[in-house]
C-alpha cells in the first residue's frame, strides 16, 4: 500500500514540476521528457498491482 502511495506522490511531483517548468521557461521539450517518465512510472505501478 505504501509503495502505491509513493508512486502516486512521485507522479504528482513530476506533473507539478512539468507545469511549473513549462510556465517558467516556456519549454515544451521539458514537458515531453517528463511525460515519458510519468508513463514509465504508471506502467511500473500497474505491474506492481497485478503481481
Amino acid at each position: 500500500m505504501k509503495k502505491i502511495l509513493l508512486y502516486m506522490f512521485v507522479i504528482t511531483l513530476i506533473y507539478g514540476l512539468t507545469i511549473t517548468g513549462t510556465l517558467a521557461q516556456g519549454q515544451v521539450d521539458l514537458d515531453f521528457e517528463n511525460y515519458d517518465e510519468e508513463v514509465n512510472l504508471i506502467s511500473l505501478r500497474n505491474e506492481y498491482e497485478v503481481s
